[in-house]
């Protein structure tokens, strides 16, 4: 008796579940339809590379997205671009290389997914090889980023700051003394400096013995050490420049001995050209390198137009000894601060080949924001993706 209540009890069983397998098998197929239809194509990977040698004065130009005060070179268009802004507003994205984010890329991926890779300017410069860029640094701008961040490597200070520079990480040897108002003989005490500088002592009107007296005792202590004086004026009373020239008589008085040197400090021309114009005359009448060493560009935005002029000029000439380094002005009158120190920087120095910046090429990882995306999304139209991830994959110096 026992045992046919036994055998009832698990015929019941196994009934009540052949039940449930019968009503549920048409939802299990159909799952399985589906899960057949969105089974991804595995494609063939075309990394879709910008690549350092595109990132030259013109790409900056034309194609940038300003973001945290950085431009991203990029080959995205359109609505990607609008999406890789907002992204980037939105997540921070690290800057840290790994081995997980190097090997991310697979030589295969699924139909809804997609990779770009982009360089981005990291607002990080150093110095180049061969070139060296001296500053007159504008108020309220920290020293120790004018050489770390920008690349600068020379310095004008007076007496009084050389140590601030030092502890700016700028080396003694870089370090140019601002000297005007200096009693020349304070110089016998401090001659151990490469550059010593008297802003316009013509405009100024100091006495040539004074500038004599600097330059001897500047030989006297260092053989190395130079004596820079500056003019904005045209070097000769001529035609059209006859009401706006200089006495060159009376600089030949002050460049009398072999240590001292002209620096055009002529930022944004006269009647007698503009200020190339000038840099072509003060090295026609001074020479170069002979007494014509080197120049001052201005960081004036409103002569931003003359910096690549400029340079290019300095850097064809620095193979002959002269404008290396050549000096930049930011004190009183350029309305200089860090943001343009910066736009110098990016716009100017770097593609000008006067500073190395760091890039980092990010990885852009797309997926698609559709259903069944094998058949329904496509790569040319922009809308169908959104950013998933961005990693930094590499880094370079260019």
């Amino acid at each position: 008796m026992q045992k046919r209540y036994v055998f009832l009890f698990i015929a019941t069983i196994l009934l009540t579940l052949f039940i449930l397998y019968s009503c549920n098998e048409p939802n299990v197929v159909e799952n399985k339809k589906i899960e057949k239809q969105e089974k991804p194509v595995l494609k063939n990977l075309t990394k879709e590379h910008f690549t350092l040698s595109s990132i030259n004065k013109d790409s900056l130009t034309m194609d940038e997205i300003k973001i945290h005060n950085s431009v991203i070179i990029t080959d995205l268009r359109g609505a990607r671009r609008k999406k890789l802004i907002e992204y980037l507003n939105i997540h921070k994205v690290s800057k840290t290389i790994s081995k997980t984010n190097s090997s991310i890329l697979p030589d295969y991926f699924n139909c809804g997914d997609h990779f770009t890779f982009y360089w981005e300017p990291e607002q990080l410069y150093r110095s180049k090889p061969g070139k060296w860029l001296g500053i007159w640094p504008p108020d309220g701008v920290d020293w120790t980023k004018l050489h770390d961040q920008y690349g600068f490597t020379n310095i004008i200070v007076s007496f009084s700051y050389v140590n601030s520079a030092l502890n700016a990480h700028f080396k003694h040897d870089s370090i140019m003394i601002n000297i005007k108002g200096t009693n020349p003989s304070e110089i016998l005490n401090n001659a151990s400096f490469n550059y010593y500088f008297v802003d316009e002592p013509n405009e100024s009107e100091i006495n040539e013995t004074d500038i004599w007296a600097y330059s001897q005792n500047i030989s006297s202590k260092n053989v190395n050490g130079k004596l820079l004086l500056s003019d904005y004026m045209w070097p000769y009373r001529s035609l059209p420049c006859y009401f706006a020239s200089g006495d060159l008589d009376m600089m030949n008085e002050y460049l009398r001995y072999s240590n001292e040197y002209i620096m055009c400090d002529q930022y944004e021309g006269n009647g007698c050209g503009d200020a190339t114009d000038f840099w072509n005359e003060y090295k026609s009448v001074y020479g170069i390198p002979s007494k014509n060493l080197t120049n001052w560009i201005t960081l004036k935005q409103s002569v931003s137009y003359d910096w690549d002029n400029l340079l290019n000029m300095a850097s064809s000439w620095s193979s002959v000894g002269a404008m290396n380094p050549i000096w930049i002005y930011g004190g009183g009158g350029s309305g200089a601060d860090e943001n343009t120190i910066r736009q110098f920087c990016l716009d100017s120095a770097w593609p000008d080949g006067w500073i190395e910046g760091k890039c980092m090429e990010y990885e852009v990882y797309w997926k698609c924001a559709l259903p069944n995306p094998c058949n329904t999304c496509d790569w040319n139209n922009q809308d169908d993706w959104y950013i998933y991830a961005v990693y930094p994959v590499a880094e370079q110096w260019f």
